[in-house]
């Protein structure tokens, strides 16, 4: 769970928690991330638990209800930023309860009272204690591109692309559709019904430039240059 370096990360995407995690936990949740350098993610493709406001490792999570319901354990690829979609069921990863909508903590308080790591409370809710167990189909074109960056993180070419290169792309398109307000029109544009829209975008771009058949305008938003929201999220869904 906690050795995140990139020959692991090659070798081993699904891991197991160690048997001594509450203690381990307990120890990261009152400990200053200052203090604990050997925790800090090796790769710009890591996704941190760590609450910026709160300063521990106490949300919120990405994770496949389909997968836990066959397996009850955490899987790698869910603490990349490239986690959105399970590319085993082809499902939305959900990080939120869709009763109350809150986020699904890392580690919090279950109804504020009893300490609870997410792998003990699910499927309840640590919040509103219901079940968390809604299901929301992936759009093809991501769960495709999941399972591209699966094999990426595996070490595995795609195309013309190294597989850092490729998973260097996909972390930058990412963080443009879901931060940059023009790269989020063009994503809300593309899927409007989707709770990860900015990674849909990502896939249908990566999708054309693998094909090498990308237009105009999705080369310009690949390299970060201006266009018009409304012809990229036609020429990229065309």
């Amino acid at each position: 769970m906690f050795d995140l370096s990139v020959a692991q990360a090659r070798s081993d995407l699904d891991r197991r928690l160690p048997s001594n995690h509450i203690s381990r936990l307990a120890d990261i949740v009152s400990t200053r991330h200052r203090d604990l350098p050997e925790l800090q993610l090796p790769s710009p493709f890591w996704y941190s638990v760590r609450n910026q406001r709160s300063r521990k490792y106490d949300g919120p999570v990405r994770v496949c209800p389909r997968c836990l319901a066959e397996t009850k354990y955490g899987r790698r690829f869910w603490r990349t930023c490239f986690a959105a979609a399970c590319p085993i069921h082809g499902v939305e990863l959900s990080f939120t309860c869709h009763h109350c909508r809150n986020d699904l903590p890392y580690f919090g308080e279950m109804a504020g009272i009893v300490p609870q790591f997410w792998l003990e409370s699910w499927p309840t809710c640590p919040n509103c204690l219901r079940l968390t167990e809604h299901i929301t189909p992936a759009h093809p074109m991501l769960a495709s591109m999941s399972r591209r960056w699966i094999a990426a993180l595996a070490g595995h070419r795609q195309h013309a692309y190294q597989p850092t290169d490729f998973l260097r792309l996909s972390a930058r398109t990412i963080q443009r559709f879901t931060t940059v307000d023009r790269y989020k029109q063009v994503a809300e544009l593309i899927a409007p019904n989707s709770g990860w829209s900015g990674h849909v975008a990502t896939a249908f771009l990566l999708h054309s430039l693998i094909q090498g058949r990308p237009s105009l305008s999705a080369v310009y938003a690949a390299l970060g240059m201006e266009f018009q929201p409304v012809q990229l999220a036609k020429d990229i869904v065309v």
